[in-house]
């Protein structure tokens, strides 16, 4: 149970950064988000798993966060029980195994404009959420042992985004030096943890 709290709690607080930077940046998708949590939640009722099954538009705009700039880009690390034979390569046992989950998200024979954010990517013809458009969408890993906090990250991060957005309704979450100010590569501090270089935001009614 400390492993699952632990990695869903973290890797909420460190998407959260990205969700807020993003936000902060396209100000167009901000409002939409904004539009979205208003209609279908309203600024007093608590958000709910069943509101995110009609937040279409903001759980396609976290997901599109978690492609972009995944947490860990290199994701778990596995290791082989067994010798292992993929292609032309031998894998023995017990060899450490490390996914470039980066490189699922941003291959252009899958995703197309993989360097573009959008959130689009996520909506079928209809708005609808698609949760797993392919099976390079592995933001959380891959494999019978991908994180276990995977759906406590995501459910937290659409509760805290949504109830953020009740409480400031006629504000707007701007970048201090306005959009394009912010390096949105941002800062691999190791192979494991992806992160935004520091920025500051601002609420304006303008």
């Amino acid at each position: 149970m400390n492993i699952v709290v632990g990695g869903g709690s973290d890797a909420t607080r460190k998407s959260m950064n990205w969700v807020f930077l993003f936000m902060a940046n396209y100000l167009e998708m901000q409002q939409k988000i904004r539009d979205e949590i208003e209609d279908v939640i309203g600024l007093e009722e608590i958000p709910t798993l069943k509101h995110k099954a009609d937040c279409h538009y903001t759980s396609a705009f976290i997901a599109e966060v978690l492609r972009f700039r995944p947490i860990n880009p290199m994701g778990a690390l596995h290791k082989t029980t067994v010798d292992s034979q993929v292609a032309e390569f031998l894998i023995p046992k017990d060899t450490i195994v490390a996914f470039s989950l980066y490189n699922y998200m941003q291959d252009k024979d899958i995703w197309g404009d993989p360097e573009l954010f959008r959130p689009e990517r996520f909506l079928d013809s209809q708005g609808k959420f698609i949760s797993n458009p392919n099976s390079f969408y592995v933001p959380f890993s891959a494999g019978r042992r991908s994180c276990p906090g995977d759906k406590f990250a995501l459910t937290v991060m659409f509760c805290l985004l949504s109830r953020f957005i009740q409480k400031t309704h006629g504000k707007t979450i701007r970048l201090e030096n306005g959009p394009g100010s912010v390096d949105l590569m941002g800062d691999p501090k190791t192979s494991f943890t992806w992160i935004p270089y520091e920025f500051k935001i601002k609420l304006s009614t303008d």
